[in-house]
């Protein structure tokens, strides 16, 4: 199964700073990003999706409650991060892997955290 990034999808700069998708032209695959970070966090407030069947939504959440920390939730995003690297090791479902990127996507832009070292390959930059 392709991703493709569509307008809206909350990307990573090179630098580490949260970007959104404004515009997507079809015919020669160029998108056009959007740096406010207002814009960011708005879209960012929606969170996941539920596009997910019951076994999926299921083991979504058991993943999710095993990287629960409360107290630190700087902690919470690096160790999502983690999880979802092992779990692409293990040939997890891709959809659900997909649903934990973009949950991680979303509680780093609600933390206002920037990811340390965190691994991203150039076609999720849009470069």
């Amino acid at each position: 199964m392709a991703f493709t990034i569509s307008p809206n999808d909350i990307l990573w700069s090179r630098t580490g700073d949260p970007v959104r998708v404004a515009a997507r032209n079809n015919k020669d695959g160029k998108i056009i990003l959007d740096t406010n970070f207002e814009n960011i966090q708005d879209v960012a407030k929606i969170g996941i999706k539920n596009g997910l069947e019951p076994e999926q939504k299921a083991a979504y959440n058991i993943h999710l409650s095993q990287i629960q920390n409360n107290e630190d939730r700087h902690q919470e995003i690096r160790d999502l991060y983690n999880k979802i690297t092992e779990l692409k090791q293990e040939n997890t479902d891709p959809r659900v892997i997909k649903y934990l990127e973009n949950e991680l996507q979303f509680r780093i832009v609600r933390e206002k955290f920037t990811p340390e070292n965190f691994a991203v390959d150039a076609i999720t930059l849009g470069i």
